[in-house]
């Protein structure tokens, strides 16, 4: 039994030419797919890329702040120590420690300094000029107001700075 097929076979060169551009055209239809599925993950790549980024540059300034912080801190701390062991230690002891002081305020002010961001070279000069005053105070009431106030400077400073990263964290967020 002879099958009847409902399409006569190509024989002639326009069928033939006909059925080339079809699988062309499909060829060309599953290119242009291809090409768009790899621009969109190169887009989704570019956008990774720059939020890791991002984040590290991010987390590389609050690492800075912290050593800023903690630099900053200890010089407060042992200009503290100064002024509470002052009355009762020797001249000598005294010179000590206040180099001690000076040695800290200038290890924070290179650390400050390192970082080169203006609102802690301010931050900096603030706290130094409260940490000189009560160093060079003869009254202890008075030297620990200053230190008082450097704290509290940076404490906010620190609190501010944490804020603002994190206002910057939760834009890329978005």
């Amino acid at each position: 039994m002879r099958s009847t097929s409902s399409q006569a076979p190509c024989d002639d060169i326009v069928c033939q030419l006909m059925s080339f551009r079809h699988a062309w055209d499909a060829l060309a239809a599953w290119i242009s797919v291809a090409l768009a599925v790899f621009v969109v993950i190169g887009i989704l790549g570019l956008v990774t890329a720059w939020v890791a980024l991002r984040h590290a540059r991010l987390a590389a300034q609050s690492a800075r702040d912290r050593r800023v912080a903690d630099a900053w801190m200890s010089a407060i701390t042992e200009a503290q120590l100064f002024v509470t062991t002052a009355e009762r230690v020797s001249e000598s002891d005294r010179r000590l420690a206040r180099r001690e002081v000076t040695r800290r305020v200038a290890v924070a002010q290179g650390v400050s300094a390192l970082d080169e961001v203006d609102p802690q070279a301010r931050l900096g000069d603030a706290v130094r000029e409260r940490i000189s005053a009560a160093v060079n105070s003869d009254d202890a009431e008075y030297a620990n107001a200053q230190l008082r106030d450097a704290r509290l400077s940076l404490r906010s400073w620190v609190r501010k700075d944490a804020a603002a990263l994190k206002r910057d964290s939760a834009l890329d967020h978005r």
